[in-house]
C-alpha cells in the first residue's frame, strides 16, 4: 500500500526555452474585457501573463472562434493598441512596443480562414530582448475583419476582438502575485526558481542572489566542488517550507558534463547541503526544492541513485539520509524500499539519525528476549530504550525482528520529539487505531510527521517499509533542530 509519508515530486523533460514559458509564470486568462466582436471571438478571454528574463522566450496560442453559420476570413496581428476596460483601446507605454521592428510578440499567421462554427488556433512567440530593463510590456493579439485590424485606438470592440498579453521582465526581487506562479533568476539566467501558485501569500518577495558576501549569510562547503552557485534563496514574509514545492533550473556552463551532477537544496535546520532528485534537461538540471535558503549543483561521488528507488517519492528522503551517513543500501546495490522494517532496524536508524546518545547494552538484559539480540543491533536498541522510544510489550519481550505497524512507528516519533497527545481528527478509520496509539497518532500527525492515505485512512495496523522509515527519520531529525 502506497504511504502516506509520502510527498509529490516535481520532474520536468523540457528544454530550458519551455521551463521558462511556464515561469515561465504563463498565467491562464484572467477575466478582462469581453474578446468579442460580432460573430467572432479570441479563445481565452482575458489575458495571457509571462514572466520572462531579459532574452527570455515563450510560447502559447491562441484559437479564433467563428460563431457565424458561415466561414470567416479574418485579419490576425500583434498591435501595440490594448484593451481598456469598459470597451476601445489605448495606446502601450513609450518603449514597450510589440510590433515593428524589434517587437517581443510575433504571430505565426496574419490572416485565417475559421470555418463555420469552429475555430483555428494561432501559435505566437514572445522573445524578450537581452536588453530590456525591468518592467512590464503589454500589447494585444487582434481579430478583426480585413481592413479593420489596423483602425485607430478608438476603434470599439464590436469591430475587433483582442486578448492582452503581459510580460514582466523581474529585477532581483520578485513580489508573488495571487494566483500566479512566479520565477526568480539570476543574472544571465544561470539559475531559475520558480514558486507554484497558492505555494506563499501574495506579496511575498521571492529573491535570489550569490552565496556569498553581503547580507547573505555563508553556506558551508559543498560535497564537492560547485559547478553552478551556491546562491541564497528566500520568501521574505514567509515560512521557508513550501508545498507544493518550488522548482529549481540551474543552466550548467558551457562544456560541462552532466553525468554525476546534482541539485542540492541548503537545508537550515540540519545546516547541511542535501542532495535532490535531479534530472537532466539538455544543458540544465532541474529539482524540486521544498525549502528556500540555498542552491547549488555539484558533483557527490559517495551518492548512489539506487535503481529501486530513482524517480520515486522514496529519491528525496533516501538521497538526504545516504548523504548524511544515515542509511546505505544492500550489497547488491538495492534500497529494497518496500521491504517492512524491522524494530531493531528502526532502532538503529533513529539512533543515527537522532544522535542519540550511547547506552550501556546491559540495558537488553532488562528484556526476556535481550539475549536473543543480534549484536549488530545491540547499540542502536540500547541507545532507543535507553532513551525512552522503545519499551517492551505485555510479554516482557523487545521483539527485535519483529515489524513496527504505523500506529506504533507514531508513538516512537511522539516519544522522540515528547510531543503532547492530541486528538485524532480527519482519518476515516480513526475508530481502529488503538487506545494507546490515539494521542500519540494526533500529535504525528499536527506534527507533520505522519499523514493518512490517499483514501483518508491512516492504515494504524500496516507495517511500516524501509522508505516509509527514511522520511520519517528525516522528519523527525528536521524537527528536533529548529
Amino acid at each position: 500500500m502506497a504511504s502516506t509519508l509520502r510527498s509529490g515530486r516535481l520532474r520536468r523533460a523540457l528544454p530550458w526555452c519551455s521551463i521558462l514559458a511556464a515561469a515561465l509564470a504563463l498565467r491562464g486568462p484572467v477575466p478582462a474585457a469581453a474578446g468579442t466582436a460580432g460573430s467572432w471571438a479570441l479563445s481565452p478571454v482575458g489575458r495571457y501573463q509571462f514572466v520572462l528574463v531579459p532574452g527570455g522566450t515563450a510560447t502559447g496560442s491562441v484559437a479564433v472562434v467563428n460563431t457565424a453559420a458561415a466561414p470567416q476570413r479574418l485579419e490576425v496581428q500583434a498591435s501595440d493598441l490594448l484593451p481598456v476596460a469598459g470597451g476601445g483601446f489605448a495606446p502601450a507605454p513609450p518603449g514597450t512596443a510589440a510590433t515593428g521592428a524589434g517587437g517581443w510578440l510575433r504571430l505565426g499567421a496574419s490572416a485565417v480562414t475559421v470555418p463555420a462554427g469552429g475555430a483555428v488556433h494561432v501559435p505566437f512567440t514572445v522573445s524578450v530582448p537581452p536588453s530590456a530593463t525591468p518592467g512590464r510590456y503589454d500589447a494585444a493579439i487582434v481579430a478583426a475583419a480585413p481592413g479593420a485590424a489596423s483602425g485607430e485606438g478608438g476603434m470599439g470592440l464590436s469591430t475587433r476582438a483582442a486578448l492582452a498579453v503581459q510580460v514582466a521582465v523581474p529585477l532581483a526581487d520578485v513580489p508573488v502575485l495571487s494566483g500566479l506562479a512566479s520565477t526568480v533568476e539570476a543574472p544571465g539566467g544561470a539559475v531559475g526558481v520558480t514558486v507554484p501558485a497558492g505555494a506563499v501569500p501574495a506579496g511575498t518577495v521571492l529573491t535570489l542572489s550569490p552565496g556569498t558576501g553581503g547580507a547573505v549569510p555563508a553556506f558551508p562547503p559543498l560535497p564537492g566542488p560547485a559547478v553552478v552557485g551556491p546562491y541564497a534563496v528566500g520568501l521574505a514574509g514567509a515560512s521557508a517550507s513550501l508545498s507544493p514545492p518550488a522548482e529549481a533550473v540551474l543552466r550548467l556552463p558551457a562544456g560541462t558534463a552532466s553525468a554525476g551532477l546534482f541539485v542540492f537544496e541548503f537545508d537550515p535546520a540540519l545546516q547541511a547541503w542535501l542532495p535532490l532528485p535531479t534530472a537532466v534537461t539538455g544543458t540544465s538540471l532541474v529539482a524540486p526544492l521544498d525549502r528556500l535558503a540555498g542552491v547549488a549543483a555539484a558533483a557527490d561521488p559517495s551518492l548512489t541513485v539506487y535503481p529501486d528507488v530513482a524517480g520515486t517519492w522514496a529519491e528525496g528522503p533516501v538521497l538526504a539520509l545516504e548523504s548524511l551517513g544515515v542509511v546505505s543500501g544492500y550489497p547488491d546495490g538495492t534500497f529494497r524500499p518496500g521491504a517492512p522494517v524491522t524494530r531493531a532496524e528502526l532502532a538503529a536508524l533513529l539512533a543515527r539519525a537522532l544522535r542519540l546518545p550511547p547506552r550501556p547494552a546491559n540495558l537488553l538484559a532488562a528484556f526476556a528476549d535481550g539475549a536473543a539480540v543480534p549484536s549488530w543491533a545491540a547499540q542502536g536498541l540500547a541507545a532507543a530504550v535507553g532513551g525512552g522510544l522503545l519499551q517492551g510489550d505485555a510479554a516482557g519481550d523487545l521483539d527485535p525482528g519483529g515489524p513496527v505497524t504505523r500506529a506504533e512507528a507514531a508513538v516512537i516519533a511522539a516519544r522522540a520529539l515528547g510531543l503532547r497527545p492530541a486528538p485524532v481528527a480527519g482519518f476515516s478509520d480513526a475508530a481502529s487505531i488503538p487506545a494507546w496509539a490515539v494521542g500519540a497518532v494526533g500529535a504525528a500527525a499536527q506534527a507533520g510527521l505522519m499523514d493518512g492515505y490517499p483514501d483518508g485512512s491512516f492504515g494504524p495496523l500496516e507495517p511500516v517499509d524501509r522508505a516509509e522509515a527514511a522520511a520519517l527519520a528525516l522528519r523527525l531529525m528536521r524537527a528536533a533542530r529548529p
